[in-house]
């Protein structure tokens, strides 16, 4: 009784028990002899919360993008420049996370001041442009080829607690944001600009502000996120890559802090679920094949759909509820 008095008593503050306790249980996963399929694919879902994070803090401001992997792209391919030309990756993180920030930056410039959906196709067809560049600029970036990217840590498990320790960072430089005066001033501007506007918030500054700390965590992600993969083409600036943060942010919740935690939770669920039914599958019928990549995107549709119709502002606020009811 005395333990489930104290679960009881954690649920009712998640904000404090829940993220130490889900933290503690990604420290440990490594160390029970876990298959370094199942590292790399918890990894990879920490690459898509920091990631979707980085592109729900432009939410948080009213703004969208919908070619947020040109600044991830970016990041990705100045650190492995760098690194190939000077064999220094840790400041080619760095770098790469500042050069996004400037792109950020004259985009932001550039489109600032359009409404939500105006700034959404800009940043499209950036991201359209970047991979133009990325294929022309051959001499640079190999082209469609692309390159190989030089190894940052010496195994799976480094980069799991490299990917982990980068998240954990980003999510909580993103939530001390949010509770600031800047924070503030992004809500303010998201739930009315002009009553903003009023009360004597700079709204261009402080849009231009969110686009450009967007770009940089996104860059600083890609990032590291080459060296995790080891290879990088014109490939990282494709469509998916900017609508899975979308996509992840609107089923786990828009300008929410748990948004992106939980919609890459989901997507995990799910290639674990998949991989899990497909030996049953071919042992019922070998002839079978299916192609599980578009099964996983599929299924992703379908809860993208039906959270739209049944929870509009996404799975977290109906999660807090819950939890908050169970526990009275």
């Amino acid at each position: 009784m005395n333990i489930l008095s104290d679960l009881r008593k954690g649920l009712k503050t998640p904000k404090i028990y829940l993220p130490i306790l889900l933290l503690l249980v990604c420290l440990l996963i490594p160390l029970f002899g876990i298959s370094p399929y199942f590292i790399h694919v918890l990894a990879v879902t920490f690459f898509y919360i920091s990631y979707s994070s980085s592109w729900n803090l432009l939410a948080y401001s009213g703004q969208a993008s919908f070619g947020h992997a040109a600044f991830l792209g970016i990041g990705g391919y100045v650190t492995t420049i760098f690194t190939i030309q000077t064999s220094i990756p840790w400041l080619g993180l760095l770098l790469g996370a500042l050069v996004s920030a400037f792109a950020g930056i004259l985009v932001g410039l550039t489109c600032v001041r359009l409404r939500e959906w105006f700034l959404a196709l800009v940043t499209l067809g950036f991201s359209i442009i970047m991979v133009a560049l990325t294929i022309e600029l051959h001499w640079l970036t190999g082209g469609v080829y692309g390159l190989a990217v030089p190894s940052l840590l010496p195994s799976v498990n480094h980069y799991y607690y490299g990917m982990l320790a980068l998240t954990v960072f980003l999510v909580f430089i993103i939530y001390l944001i949010t509770k600031s005066k800047i924070g503030l001033a992004f809500v303010a501007i998201r739930e009315n600009e002009s009553e903003a506007k009023a009360t004597g918030i700079d709204v261009t500054k402080y849009k231009l502000l969110a686009f450009t700390m967007s770009a940089f965590f996104a860059g600083l992600i890609g990032a590291f996120y080459a060296h995790f993969i080891s290879y990088i083409n014109y490939q990282i600036f494709h469509l998916d890559y900017s609508f899975w943060p979308i996509i992840i942010s609107v089923i786990g919740g828009i300008a929410t802090i748990e948004g992106p935690i939980i919609g890459s939770s989901l997507m995990f669920c799910i290639i674990e679920f998949l991989r899990v039914i497909r030996p049953l599958v071919e042992t019922i019928d070998p002839v079978i094949k299916l192609n599980y990549p578009k099964i996983q995107v599929l299924l992703m549709g379908i809860i993208l759909v039906v959270v739209v119709i049944k929870m509009p502002k996404g799975i977290s606020p109906w999660l807090r509820k819950y939890l908050i009811s169970i526990s009275k």
